[in-house]
Formats: C-alpha cells, structure tokens, sequence
C-alpha cells in the first residue's frame, strides 16, 4: 500500500530526528499547520510542499509519493548515469547517511553538503567516463 503525503512526511521528519517545532520554524509554518498536513487532514500549497521538501532532503516527487526514492534530489534527469550507476550512487548514499547519522554528531546541514558531494563526485565520473568513451 502506498503511503500518503502525511505519512511520508511524518516518517522523514522523525528519520531526520526533527521535531514539528523544529521543521515548521524550517519551513516558515505553525506546528499546528504541519500536524495537519502529517495527519492529512489538509494538503500544503505547492510553495510550502517545496519548502518541507526542501527540509527534509527529498524531492517533492518523494513526497507526492510518485518514487520510493528520497535521493533523486541528488540525481538529476540530465545526469547520464546507466541504471546499475543509479542503483549504486543510491546505495552508497542511504548506507553513508545511515553511517553518518548513527555517530550522532553531524548537523543536517553537514549531512547534506555531504550528499550533494557525493552527488556531485558521481557525476564527474560520469562526465569524465562518457568523455573517454567518445
């Protein structure tokens, strides 16, 4: 069964370890808002979705429920990766993270300057690689 907005959100609020004081002051809302968008008793305007997106790092197709991917964000449909490349980049990102988070001692903002590094590291192999194959 696919999972709604509101649980998708809830569920990577609390992965993040963030409290709904803590992501509403990210995004700019009342708790009281975000609680109803995780209980899906309302729906968020396209500006404040992109906005929790955002704080959460996932993109807002994610959150939409339209991949089971929180790393596209990190993947960019212009990047010419073959799906094995995808499927490792994936990988390595959500065991790095993992890895990361269970030493307890990165801040959020570390840990995604650290998955959009990783993301960009990825794509330079892929340049470099399709270069030397033309």
């Amino acid at each position: 069964m696919t999972k709604s907005m509101g649980e998708l959100i809830k569920e990577r609020r609390l992965k993040l370890d963030l409290k709904q004081d803590e992501l509403a002051a990210k995004v700019g809302i009342n708790r009281n808002v975000l609680s109803s968008y995780e209980s899906n008793r309302n729906i968020p305007p396209s500006i404040v979705l992109g906005k929790i997106a955002d704080a959460l790092k996932v993109s807002v197709d994610y959150l939409l429920g339209r991949t089971d991917d929180p790393y596209q964000i990190f993947i960019n449909k212009e990047d010419d990766f073959s799906d094995q490349e995808q499927i490792l980049l994936k990988k390595f990102m959500i065991e790095t993270e993992e890895l990361l988070r269970s030493k307890g001692d990165i801040s959020e903002e570390k840990l995604s300057h650290v998955l959009e590094f990783m993301g960009w590291v990825f794509r330079k192999e892929a340049e470099e690689k399709n270069k030397s194959q033309s």
